[in-house]
């Protein structure tokens, strides 16, 4: 006899096609949720359930499909049957995704500038391709936890273009603090590629200068990535912020931000301990970084994050010197000091 289960299964699909009312899409979706949690599905079916539940459908539906999609695989915990296809599915909705609630959150700015403030002055994002985009961030997150080892090079390295993507376009807070959490669980459970590093270092250290709500998420991840076997490849790259030119973006403010994002980096990295796992930060290659950036900028903000840094090696705190300073040659360091004073 055929699976019951398919049997309601096939009638479901049918009901979710485009072009039926919401009323009736809805029914189906919700009976393709029910037949998904059924635990004696073998992995033919589950392969069928996952390419009923990808296939284009209505816009106003994808919450209730991104549910299905959850339910099926227990919220990234069980993906047999399209191991090698969830990531890649995951990132092509966050990338739409992303870009509908960019949308949704445009048109509904448009239509509330005429409106007054509320009293407090605060601002509450309720669009509903919003909270998709939230939901859809937490699943990522789960599937990153519990499905990392199903993750080729390909599809790792597309996710991370798209998280990378989102946080240099994005104007809002909380895709920031969920990118920067997905990136954290990249780091966590697996390992973000050598060939991607530089990017996510760079794009993480801006967000942490930038963005004083976000210092604390930003430098947990940052320095997760420091304590952990690409320790030394983090403070290079951040080093290269400051020294290789060709390493520069041609614009002048993303430039010029990264700078600041590699200083704030190096000097809450100078606050740390090579006890503590933190790598060390070499003094020579430092200077050196901090008087090139002198003749590639003219940004007073920069000057004003170096004079921060030196500051901070002179006095670390208490009053005293920093380690990083004895036994060193401090001419070249207070070059630096007099020549971003003068500008300033």
């Amino acid at each position: 006899p055929l699976n019951p289960v398919l049997d309601i299964w096939y009638l479901a699909k049918d009901l979710i096609q485009q072009g039926n009312s919401k009323d009736m899409r809805t029914a189906g979706w919700l009976l393709l949720t029910e037949c998904v949690k059924h635990k004696s599905s073998n992995d033919l079916e589950r392969k069928e359930f996952f390419q009923t539940l990808t296939a284009p459908a209505h816009p106003e539906d994808f919450s209730l499909q991104l549910d299905a999609m959850m339910q099926l695989t227990n919220n990234g915990r069980s993906v047999s049957g399209f191991d090698y296809d969830l990531l890649p599915l995951i990132t092509k909705w966050l990338r739409s995704c992303y870009e509908a609630a960019r949308a949704a959150r445009k048109t509904q700015s448009e239509k509330t500038k005429s409106k007054p403030a509320k009293e407090d002055g605060s601002e509450e994002d309720t669009v509903e391709e919003s909270k998709n985009l939230a939901q859809l961030f937490l699943f990522t997150y789960d599937t990153i936890k519990f499905s990392f080892n199903t993750f080729n090079s390909t599809s790792l390295d597309d996710l991370i273009d798209v998280l990378l993507y989102i946080c240099t376009d994005t104007v809002e807070e909380a895709d920031l603090r969920a990118c920067i959490k997905t990136i954290e669980g990249i780091v966590t459970f697996g390992s973000i590629p050598n060939e991607k590093l530089p990017a996510c270092v760079r794009v993480l250290g801006s967000i942490m200068c930038v963005v004083g709500s976000l210092q604390k998420e930003s430098w947990a991840t940052l320095s997760h990535l420091c304590k952990s076997h690409n320790g030394q490849a983090t403070v290079r790259i951040l080093l290269d912020t400051l020294r290789d030119t060709s390493t520069y973006s041609t614009e002048d403010a993303i430039r010029n931000r990264e700078i600041r994002g590699a200083l704030a980096v190096i000097q809450k990295l100078l606050s740390k301990t090579i006890e503590k796992g933190y790598p060390p930060v070499p003094f020579a290659l430092l200077v050196d970084g901090l008087s090139n950036i002198l003749r590639v900028t003219t940004s007073t903000s920069v000057c004003c994050a170096v004079l921060q840094l030196l500051n901070s090696m002179f006095d670390n705190g208490d009053g005293a010197l920093h380690k990083i300073l004895i036994d060193e040659d401090w001419s070249q360091a207070l070059e630096v000091s007099t020549e971003c004073f003068q500008r300033l």
